[in-house]
């Protein structure tokens, strides 16, 4: 997964490991995202500051059109957060997992 994947890994001030973000690149430049943080850190504002963090810095990270996460249903505060940083819900497939998108806006010509 490594290979085809880059991680970026959460730290305290103090370098203690707390979590990480992980993006694998797939076809037509969709880039799936996945991340976790310990649950000592739930609820503090941190997965919303990584997540915007990880969007605005995603152009410079790789040429990315849109970011998809997969959130289990019963995570209502994950999938609250990814609607409040602009991901919209796709059409469910049945599979379990609720599936949600961002889109980058296009460069205007």
């Amino acid at each position: 997964m490594l290979t085809e994947s880059r991680l970026f890994l959460v730290e305290t001030a103090e370098s203690t490991l707390i979590g990480f973000l992980f993006a694998s690149s797939g076809e037509d430049r969709e880039t799936h995202v996945g991340y976790l943080l310990a649950e000592g850190y739930w609820g503090k504002g941190l997965a919303s500051e990584l997540l915007q963090g990880f969007i605005g810095k995603a152009s410079e990270i790789g040429p990315w059109t849109k970011l998809v996460c997969g959130v289990d249903p019963a995570n209502v505060a994950s999938a609250h957060l990814l609607k409040k940083l602009g991901f919209i819900e796709r059409k469910n497939n049945g599979d379990g997992a609720v599936f949600y998108e961002y889109v980058f806006p296009q460069p205007q010509s």
